[in-house]
């Protein structure tokens, strides 16, 4: 807990003001330890992933630029292959720990930006940070945001190669969080700016052109179980509706967390998806 919290002090200094007023730099950190207390239950998931980002990028036919969006803690993200297999390589996240920068730094061909890949956080923070107070006028600017499309990247050259890594149902809860925390008034426009980070993410994959293979892994229900294995509630993560343009390859259980981590009596497993847009793959 010491360590964790000293972590997040040094890393809050690092950050722009607004992601640790959201507590995404908190909820990054928090991630960092849990993964620890959940090593084995977490380690299939990541194998996982990256053996089907590997298995994606072994039978691409062009390999120059990769673009990883939600690179973060590079959990599950094959660095080094992502290397040994292109010229060069992009990982995208909002903030990266110093841990993960330093990893980066060892691959030659392969730098990070830190990107708000949403485009809309930022602004929707000082919106309620200078208009907050008039509830009218922070509603109406709000709807603005809801439209607002992402652009990083779209034009970047040479790009064979985009995965959205374990990103899509994440993007809207630090706003979600914090527009709880701060008692916002649930409008029609807060709930459709909060759904807009899903759509706009998805729109953002499918406007890179047509020759760029585009990987969207993603999870895509939350399952509850109890002690013996019995499944008391299932929920989509995502609007599934959303992927009708992808083509789904595989899907596998995450067993996100022990009993007792999130819920006394019961386990949460996440169902996992990969998909792709465009898959530009040889047939090798």
């Amino acid at each position: 807990m010491i360590e964790e919290s000293i972590d997040f002090l040094f890393h809050s200094f690092l950050a722009p003001k607004y992601l640790v007023k959201l507590g995404l730099v908190q909820e990054i950190i928090g991630i960092k330890y849990r993964k620890k207390r959940q090593k084995d239950l977490w380690l299939e998931h990541q194998e996982k992933s990256k053996q089907e980002i590997i298995k994606t990028i072994s039978k691409l036919t062009n390999k120059r630029k990769a673009l990883i969006i939600g690179a973060g803690l590079l959990l599950d993200v094959p660095l080094k292959e992502f290397s040994d297999q292109f010229k060069e390589v992009i990982l995208v996240d909002i903030f990266f720990l110093q841990e993960s920068i330093n990893e980066i730094k060892q691959y030659d061909n392969c730098r990070f930006e830190q990107v708000d890949i949403s485009s809309t956080l930022k602004e929707a923070y000082y919106l309620w940070q200078n208009h907050g107070k008039n509830k009218e006028l922070f509603d109406q600017k709000l709807k603005n945001l809801i439209y607002k499309k992402p652009i990083h990247f779209l034009l970047e050259e040479e790009l064979d190669y985009v995965l959205s890594c374990n990103l899509l149902s994440q993007l809207s809860l630090a706003f979600e969080y914090f527009s709880k925390k701060k008692k916002m008034l649930e409008t029609t426009t807060l709930k459709a700016f909060l759904e807009s980070f899903e759509t706009n993410h998805i729109e953002y994959l499918k406007a890179f052109p047509e020759e760029t293979t585009v990987h969207l892994l993603t999870d895509t229900e939350r399952i509850v179980v109890n002690k013996e294995g019995k499944e008391l509630e299932s929920n989509p993560t995502i609007d599934h509706t959303l992927l009708k343009d992808f083509r789904e390859q595989d899907s596998w259980l995450w067993d996100l967390a022990y009993y007792g981590e999130i819920e006394k009596n019961s386990a949460l497993k996440l169902k996992v998806q990969s998909s792709l847009l465009h898959p530009k793959l040889s047939h090798t």
